[in-house]
């Protein structure tokens, strides 16, 4: 395992979560394909230069407690760019929002959750998504941030449906490629780069992970979900990409011969949480 330093942290421009660590995992050769659908951070040095390809579906936000409100949809991210041996590739695979927060989670799995809703201890909100991406790391240290897929927001048990996951952007409460998700209400705070906002005490739901998260949600109201988180990726060093929204709870992309269920949907009604995001790649 390779603690997760704090100038690291900096550098990969993420929220410093201290005491994270990344599992490093076994290169494979060209010709392969891998899967990471468990939340978590994951990184392996490339041994092989060519061209690799990734797809990303974001987490799914935390479903309601009461009426029939689910979490948002994960959406999906693709697209070709080239490595070198020597090279690292760095990923997060987030965790699915959560419906409420459990006694037993450690820091390091909230870590990997979206936004945070107004109030934890209760079922009153869900989180959002937490952050899907992938960042190349270059033999000198240069690190990339290459790919994004936006994550869904969570629900207000009450009143509203998590928003789903973002393309390049969606609506006003959505992450798009330039800022957050603005906030459902002023005791609510907007996304930022890679987070989703927080959701106003007592109710509000958490936005979902994203380039740019969404907004937390206001207390009550059609404003009482976490917005949806946007997707990225970088206009220079990634080819053929491909990025698309998700609709309502379902994850996008679901067709794609290469996605596996439940991945990146969004927690279903009845206190159920969001589900983890997934990471593909083919090499």
């Amino acid at each position: 395992m390779k603690l997760l330093t704090p100038s690291l942290a900096r550098r990969l421009a993420r929220p410093a979560i201290l005491g994270s660590a990344y599992e490093t995992i076994e290169p494979f050769v060209g010709g392969s394909t891998q899967a990471y659908g468990s939340a978590g951070y994951y990184e392996f040095t490339v041994l092989t230069s060519g061209t690799m390809r990734a797809k990303l579906w974001g987490a799914g936000g935390g479903g309601g407690f009461n009426g029939s409100y689910n979490g948002g949809g994960g959406a999906f991210a693709q697209g070709d760019f080239s490595v070198r041996a020597g090279d690292t590739i760095m990923m997060q695979v987030g965790r699915g929002g959560l419906s409420f927060l459990n006694s037993n989670d450690t820091a390091a799995e909230l870590s990997l959750t979206g936004g945070q809703p107004g109030r934890t201890t209760t079922t009153s909100a869900s989180f959002g998504g937490g952050l899907v991406a992938l960042w190349r790391k270059s033999a000198l240290g240069d690190i990339t941030l290459l790919l994004v897929a936006g994550s869904g927001g969570g629900a207000n048990h009450s009143s509203s449906a998590g928003r789903p996951g973002v393309a390049a952007s969606g609506g006003s409460r959505d992450g798009s490629q330039s800022g957050g998700g603005t906030a459902g209400n002023a005791g609510a705070t907007a996304g930022t780069f890679l987070r989703g906002g927080a959701g106003e005490v007592e109710t509000g739901a958490g936005g979902g992970d994203g380039y740019f998260g969404g907004g937390g949600g206001s207390a009550s109201g059609a404003s009482g979900s976490g917005g949806g988180g946007s997707s990225y990726a970088h206009p220079l060093q990634v080819a053929n990409s491909i990025l698309t929204a998700a609709t309502n709870e379902n994850a996008s992309n679901a067709a794609d011969s290469n996605y596996a269920s439940p991945a990146g949907k969004g927690g279903i009604s009845g206190a159920l949480d969001g589900n983890p995001g997934r990471i593909v790649l083919l090499y």
